[in-house]
């Protein structure tokens, strides 16, 4: 159930900044987002497997990626939100 929440609020945010992007553009580039996604489930599948196949206890490789994730957010969060109206609420 959490599974199915955390990724139905992603494609949400995923479409909307999307949405948001493409009106900038003003062509037609929603489905290079969702191939993008894509791409990254499955190289992220990828690579869990192969850690997984390692011997990496779960909990390891999931605190790594929770860490690493929350980097990556704190790093390019102004890029990632830069004219957005969340950007503008935060602030």
């Amino acid at each position: 159930v959490l599974l199915g929440f955390g990724n139905g609020l992603m494609n949400v945010a995923l479409n909307a900044r999307a949405a948001e992007i493409q009106a900038e553009y003003g062509r037609a580039i929603m489905p290079s987002f969702h191939a993008w996604l894509s791409l990254g489930g499955f190289v992220a599948a990828t690579i869990g497997g192969l850690v997984a196949a390692g011997g990496v206890p779960a909990s390891v490789h999931l605190t790594a990626t929770a860490v690493g994730l929350v980097f990556f957010g704190a790093a390019f969060y102004r890029v990632l939100f830069r004219d957005s109206k969340v950007a503008v609420i935060s602030r």
